[in-house]
């Protein structure tokens, strides 16, 4: 890899490191472990949304490996925010607008993000 490719400007750092910090602790990976309830009838879209979690969590990961080979420190993680645990085993019909909202969220705070990334492996991993 060019030298070149390994620097990342102290702006942009930051913003990655806030997007894996912020990422780490969405809604949608609590979800994975807050066991959604549901009848038989929805167990394909409750399949569905367990198996986005992974997908999640590695495309998370996978920034964080652009971080770490240019030995740039993984933001602090914390908690997940603490008005989430009104999600623990609530059934899934409750659950799914109000996750379909805070994706939308995160897609369009990552959409600002983009521009503000100067560094094309760190800026594909983020889209």
């Amino acid at each position: 890899m060019p030298a070149e490719a390994l620097q990342i400007d102290p702006q942009t750092q930051a913003r990655l490191q806030e997007i894996v910090g912020r990422e780490s602790r969405s809604l949608l990976l609590y979800i994975g472990d807050a066991y959604p309830w549901t009848t038989a009838r929805h167990s394909e879209t409750l399949a569905g949304l367990q198996k986005l979690v992974p997908e999640e969590r590695a495309a998370i990961n996978a920034l964080g490996r652009v971080l770490a080979r240019r030995r740039i420190p993984p933001p602090p993680l914390g908690h997940y925010p603490a008005r989430f645990t009104n999600y623990n085993f609530v059934a899934l019909d409750y659950l799914l607008p109000r996750l379909v909202a805070a994706q939308k969220e995160t897609i369009a705070q990552l959409q600002k993000d983009i521009p503000a990334i100067h560094n094309a492996e760190g800026q594909a991993e983020a889209e």
